[in-house]
């Protein structure tokens, strides 16, 4: 008995032993079958991560410490502390506080080599940039186009609607682009079973003259609008930035003619985002709650409409608040939406005092004792 105690006690310290030292294993079934090899595209992983010491958005989303990028997300930094960005290959971005841009990467030849290529739009705020050796960067920022050479070292500032560019190593060139920047707004409707982050899979739009709004006195509707702002060239952000670009389709009118087919071509446009819009309605025969509201990272805003007490026709009116960023000569394209407010129906109301005099005759047709009421003696029993 006590050499199987032994002996169980030295195979398990044996086992123990052996686990404090792994070692390669392999495994054979005895078949000559070639192996099965798998490859991964890195076209589809991330580019990058984003992290900071507070609370960050990236496309509206609350981020606390590290984040994946994968390109073209719009990320805008705290208040009170920035964003730094590592990109593979690229080198590192530093959005200061408040900051918001958009990062992507691809890659671009120079001197007949391949180099990663960042590329990027700066909307609001400074950003610091540190490439890598064999990294260059393309920039868009206030109707600017910011170009470096390999390895450069610089910063990018908005003051008073312009790009300052402040160079520590290399070189960088800025050279402005075509102005005419244009803000416009579409009239959507959400779809069945889209949840509160709003995209382009999840709204439909209303073709032109088909977004009137008609309702009934002192009611709410809900209004959800599409802001997009585009320019008259395509830059170099539109492969880069493809994910974030939306293309809508609108129906002809005339859907039961032949030659009417609908208009296939796409318009692209660049959604937006965290744009402040200011809503009224001309006359006043009604109001929007709220007034004055800001679009989400895909460009869209939601309002109500609420209806005043008397009937009328009038005008929904929303437009882009011009910011100190923006060019000026930038066209903000006012949208309108036209309204219509009814009494509630006059059979409804015949329905309802119809009902209530029904019911009153009901109470006066109860059967009443005549004369006074007197009180009955109680019963007698009988024995």
């Amino acid at each position: 008995m006590k050499s199987r105690q032994i002996a169980s006690g030295s195979l398990l310290a044996l086992v123990l032993t052996c686990g404090l030292f792994p070692k390669q294993t392999l495994a054979d079934d005895g078949s000559k079958e070639k192996p099965v090899r798998l490859y991964a595209s890195e076209a589809y992983s991330p580019i990058g991560v984003a992290y900071s010491l507070s609370t960050f958005l990236v496309d509206g989303r609350r981020v606390v410490g590290e984040q994946g990028i994968w390109g073209g997300e719009l990320i805008r930094g705290a208040t009170d502390s920035g964003v730094n960005v590592r990109m593979d290959s690229v080198g590192r971005i530093l959005l200061k506080p408040s900051a918001v841009a958009r990062l992507a990467a691809t890659r671009t030849t120079f001197d007949d080599r391949q180099h990663p290529l960042l590329v990027a739009s700066l909307l609001v705020g400074d950003i610091s940039v540190r490439l890598d050796p064999d990294a260059a960067a393309y920039i868009e920022s206030c109707e600017s186009a910011v170009t470096s050479s390999l390895g450069a070292s610089f910063n990018i500032r908005i003051r008073d609607g312009r790009a300052i560019v402040d160079v520590a190593t290399g070189t960088v060139s800025v050279e402005p682009q075509t102005p005419s920047l244009r803000f416009k707004g579409r009239s959507v409707q959400v779809a069945a079973g889209a949840s509160s982050l709003l995209t382009a899979a999840r709204t439909v739009a209303i073709p032109p003259g088909g977004d009137t709004v008609d309702t009934n006195t002192k009611s709410r509707k809900r209004i959800v609008v599409f802001w997009a702002k585009s320019t008259p060239q395509t830059s170099s952000l539109t492969k880069a930035f493809s994910p974030q670009y939306v293309g809508f389709q609108i129906p002809s009118p005339q859907k039961d003619s032949p030659a009417a087919a609908p208009n296939t071509t796409p318009q692209l446009e660049v959604p937006a985002a965290l744009r402040r819009v200011h809503f009224e309605v001309e006359p006043a025969i009604g109001t929007i709650t709220p007034a004055d509201t800001v679009t989400d990272a895909n460009g869209f805003v939601s309002v109500d409409f609420v209806a005043g007490p008397d009937p009328g026709t009038g005008t929904i009116k929303g437009t882009i608040v011009r910011e100190s960023f923006d060019p000026p000569d930038t066209v903000y394209e006012p949208y309108t939406r036209p309204v219509i407010i009814r009494k509630i129906p006059l059979i409804k109301t015949k329905k309802v005092m119809l009902s209530a005099a029904a019911a009153t005759i009901v109470i006066i047709t109860t059967p009443w004792p005549k004369g006074p009421i007197k009180q009955e003696p109680p019963p007698v029993i009988q024995p």
